[in-house]
């Protein structure tokens, strides 16, 4: 019984590995070269504000542009940004994100995606809170 449960665990200790390995790298079709996103830094802003996301990778034999977007946003919180690429050898790039005047308020984990130029995806998550605007007075 000892045996199988050491198997289990040492299992369960190569899984996480392999896919651990594999999360935030790409290999782009047929250059050779990868791009690694690294997590960006929590944002909080206030109903009505916007805040900065700088969103960084590492670039490993590949220069081109790399598209980047976003998932799972909270309600009422968009992306001003109108260009959403880090130019060919660049290693960062910065992207606003606007909070509605009603935007949820609290905290949520928010997907970035950098797609190269031959579509392949690598993503990181990163936390957006939403709070109420400060009252003055």
């Amino acid at each position: 019984m000892k045996k199988f449960a050491l198997f289990g665990v040492v299992l369960a200790a190569f899984l996480f590995m392999l896919t651990g390995c594999q999360q935030g790298t790409t290999t782009p079709t047929g250059s050779g070269g990868k791009i690694t996103l690294e997590k960006p830094s929590d944002v909080s802003l206030n109903r009505g504000d916007t805040a900065t996301v700088k969103v960084s990778l590492k670039r490993n034999n590949y220069a081109d542009p790399v598209t980047i977007s976003f998932e799972d946003l909270p309600k009422g919180v968009t992306v001003t940004s109108t260009d959403m690429k880090i130019a060919k050898d660049q290693n960062s790039g910065s992207f606003n994100v606007k909070a509605a005047d009603d935007a949820e308020l609290g905290d949520k984990t928010v997907k970035v995606i950098a797609t190269d130029a031959t579509g392949h995806k690598v993503d990181s998550a990163f936390k957006v809170t939403v709070k109420d605007k400060e009252k003055k007075g």
